[in-house]
């Protein structure tokens, strides 16, 4: 039997604003923490492994814009880093970490109950653990069709990645 302790977290932070009119609004954050035992994907065994202390921080902007009673268009950013603290000669980066994301999209409302939504979504590249090469940056493109069936209930069809794109995100 093998003993594993909770990743503990001992430094967390986070800061944002909010402000808007009636037919926009945008949000920003920044935020950051420390974790005393990263967790990571080990791809030879296929699953996940605690690692070493690392350092995670990111900002965050979403913007929202209604040109329209019957459509809405969002869209935001976010920028992320990850590192581990101390000296390893694999390296600083903790792999399979998105260093940017980059998302938009719109909602069209034809009825009171019927709406469908395109959205588009950059997935900025990964460095894999030890730092040499990683995943290659990807574009998901999604498409959706929602019908409110009552207060309660709501009925929604999408189709992911509608492009077909093959990048291993």
């Amino acid at each position: 039997v093998t003993e594993t302790r909770p990743a503990l977290v001992p430094l967390t932070f986070e800061i944002g604003l909010r402000w808007g009119e009636d037919d926009s609004g945008t949000t920003a954050s920044l935020w950051g923490f420390e974790v005393d035992d990263e967790i990571v994907f080990a791809d030879d065994a296929d699953e996940t492994e605690t690692s070493r202390a690392s350092r995670r921080w990111g900002i965050e902007v979403a913007h929202r814009w209604w040109p329209s009673s019957w459509l809405c268009c969002d869209g935001g950013v976010a920028l992320a880093g990850a590192w581990f603290v101390d000296d390893d000669p694999a390296g600083d980066d903790v792999p399979e970490t998105l260093p940017i994301t980059v998302a938009a999209g719109m909602t069209a409302w034809w009825t009171g109950s019927l709406s469908t939504s395109l959205r588009v979504c950059h997935l900025g590249g990964q460095p894999w653990l030890g730092g040499e090469g990683g995943s290659a940056a990807a574009t998901l493109v999604d498409v959706g069709l929602q019908w409110r069936l009552s207060a309660a209930a709501e009925f929604s069809f999408d189709v992911s990645n509608l492009l077909g794109s093959r990048e291993d995100v």
